[in-house]
Parts: structure tokens; sequence; C-alpha cells
């Protein structure tokens, strides 16, 4: 596989990700309850603290 074939199949990729995920965001919006919307509040959550804290380590990594 070419460095173009990876570009333009890695592009198409992203953009069905994009479809997928406004598709996933506008069927929970109008069918969300209040669990749900408590579940997708600590799944966001807990997202950005391991994307922290993978981000710590690989700065603590580099100061080693």
């Amino acid at each position: 596989m070419t460095r173009d074939e990876f570009e333009s199949k890695r592009a198409e990729n992203l953009e069905r990700l994009q479809r997928i995920e406004e598709r996933e965001k506008n069927y929970n919006k109008e069918n969300a309850n209040g669990f749900d919307k408590v579940c997708h509040f600590l799944n966001v959550f807990a997202g950005v603290l391991g994307k922290s804290f993978e981000n710590y380590m690989k700065k603590m990594e580099k100061d080693l």
C-alpha cells in the first residue's frame, strides 16, 4: 500500500467515523433520559481523565 492509498483510506475512515458520531449524537439528544445523560457525562469525563493521564505519562517518560 502506497502512502497516497493509505492517506486516502484514512480520510475515508475519518469521514465515516464523523458521520457515525454525528448520527449517534443526534439520536442520543432525541432519545436520552436522565440516566443516559449521566452515563454519557461519566463516559466523557473518564475519557478526558484517561487522555490527561496518558499525556502526563508521556511527558514523564520524556523527562527521564
